[in-house]
């Protein structure tokens, strides 16, 4: 049986150099919110892909996996769960992505959430304003989330110019925005959106013109935006209306902090100890200590010294200079007061230095 699209990618999920358990790297697909996958998938940089596929079904996912085991593209050590690609896997993926798309701009961890609102307020928006230029009010809205409906009708009415100019000015912003990206992704984009008289294609339709498979649309539409959030960011001025949609859209985004989460965070930021916290919301002391984990991951500029003895930290930090390698039983032996919290707060930040 021939390897598809589907296949080459989880075939790229994998490396010749670092082992990765296949539980671990479906939990990471699936956006499994928990402090050992969100750091796993930072340490197998998957982080990009967290939470891509939410609705990933766990047998035919190892099933493609049994498949690329079968063809020697990968390697698996039962014993360990764990999945190492071969070289010969490695330039079978090279050779397929030579001539197929493949993401380079999402960071779905992060900006996943922000990306997909986006999207939708923005397609949403080119259809509104389409019916506005053409003068018709009776027509079947393309977003259904009522939510979004409403925004967009608060939206419209924040804007200082009449409506009509809105719509030219929001047509000559996507135009350059369009502009400025590869043309193949511009023409996905473009014929995906539906107007006065004009429905947007389908990923499928798509994939049928283009003659490849639907997840690769998916990838290219998801990559796509994520480059259009980034220069939107980029040109404030030159796109205004597009960047009110994205500021507002930025500054509710929580990074998808799970609601727990979140309330042992706004306690712990009004200058409430891990103890504390612990006792106000009767949670177990690894439950918090998750927490925190979750919170410094999604958010890389919070500062995790003062959550670490200061030489409790320096030692650790000398320690693991000499090698990287450790682990925590490692630490223990040389730091018999050292917790699990501290030292995976260690490890995190030692990765956003090196990257």
């Amino acid at each position: 049986m021939a390897l598809t699209y589907t296949d080459y990618f989880i075939l790229t999920l994998f490396s010749t150099e670092q082992p990765k358990k296949g539980s671990t790297v479906f939990h990471i697909l699936q956006g499994k919110k928990t402090a050992s996958i969100l750091y796993r998938a930072a340490d197998y940089s998957l982080d990009c892909f967290f939470g891509f596929f939410p609705t990933i079904v766990r047998h035919a996912f190892f099933q493609r996996l049994d498949q690329l085991v079968s063809v020697g593209y990968v390697t698996f050590n039962s014993d360990i769960d764990e999945y190492r690609q071969t070289v010969e896997g490695k330039e079978a993926a090279e050779r397929y992505f030579s001539h197929h798309y493949y993401p380079t701009k999402v960071r779905w961890m992060t900006h996943g959430r922000a990306v997909q609102e986006f999207q939708k307020k923005v397609y949403f928006l080119t259809q509104i304003f389409s019916e506005i230029r053409h003068n018709n009010s009776r027509y079947i809205p393309l977003e259904k989330n009522g939510a979004i409906q409403q925004w967009a009708k608060q939206w419209l009415k924040q804007q200082r110019s009449d409506v009509q100019e809105s719509a030219v000015k929001f047509g000559q912003e996507w135009k350059l925005l369009l502009s400025q990206l590869e043309s193949e992704n511009a023409i996905v984009i473009a014929q995906s959106m539906s107007g006065h008289q004009i429905v947007g294609l389908t990923k499928k339709q798509l994939a049928e013109r283009m003659s490849v498979e639907a997840l690769e649309i998916s990838m290219r539409e998801a990559d796509t935006f994520s480059k259009l959030v980034e220069l939107t960011a980029k040109q404030q001025t030159e796109v205004p209306l597009f960047y009110s949609i994205l500021k507002e859209i930025m500054e509710q985004n929580d990074n998808s902090l799970s609601k727990s989460a979140k309330e042992t965070i706004q306690l712990i930021q009004k200058g409430y100890s891990l103890e504390q916290v612990t006792n106000l919301r009767n949670l177990k002391k690894s439950t918090v200590s998750e927490h925190l984990i979750e919170w410094v991951i999604l958010f890389p500029k919070v500062d995790i010294k003062p959550f670490i003895p200061k030489e409790i930290y320096q030692i650790a930090e000398d320690l693991m200079n000499e090698n990287p390698a450790y682990t925590f039983k490692d630490m223990q032996e040389k730091i018999p007061a050292m917790e699990f919290l501290w030292f995976r707060l260690i490890q995190i930040e030692r990765r956003r230095k090196n990257g």
